[in-house]
């Protein structure tokens, strides 16, 4: 008799090995399903993603559309009167006239180009000899020792 309860206890702890790996096979298999749901929920389906794309693109036309009829009323509004003025206007300091020339042409002509050369010449002279001034007077204001006096002089120590 006791062989058969050790047997009956032995086949039970056994069926009990079995359901636990059973059990813990079964929620194994719960979390992969709960993981798979969770990863299929996280794409996004084509069809979606297509209609993200056509309103995108819709949207982007329509801006380009505006920008293109925003710079053509503006170049409209850039045209050149008869006598060459352009007449500038959404600033915010009011309305503004200005000539249509871009660029204004510096010493055009060489005696313009001579005549600002020989300026610039007669200014650099002018602070040359401003600095040589200047350069006199804090030599002036050096006082040496006699033992300090500056180099090629002789000092006598007494």
């Amino acid at each position: 008799m006791y062989t058969f309860v050790s047997h009956v206890i032995n086949e039970c702890k056994e069926l009990r090995i079995k359901i636990c790996v059973m059990v813990n096979w079964i929620r194994a298999a719960v979390k992969v399903t709960a993981w798979i749901q969770q990863y299929s929920d996280s794409l996004i389906k084509a069809s979606s993603l297509q209609q993200n794309i056509d309103q995108f693109m819709n949207d982007y036309d329509t801006q380009e559309e505006e920008e293109a009829e925003r710079q053509k009323k503006e170049a409209e509004h850039q045209q050149e009167d008869e006598e060459g003025w352009v007449k500038v206007t959404k600033d915010s300091r009011g309305v503004k006239v200005r000539p249509h020339s871009e660029t204004e042409l510096l010493n055009f002509y060489t005696w313009q180009h001579r005549h600002m050369q020989k300026e610039y010449i007669a200014e650099l002279r002018k602070k040359f000899e401003e600095d040589k001034q200047r350069i006199a007077v804090l030599r002036a204001q050096r006082k040496y020792p006699q033992c300090l006096a500056p180099v090629g002089l002789y000092c006598l120590v007494t």
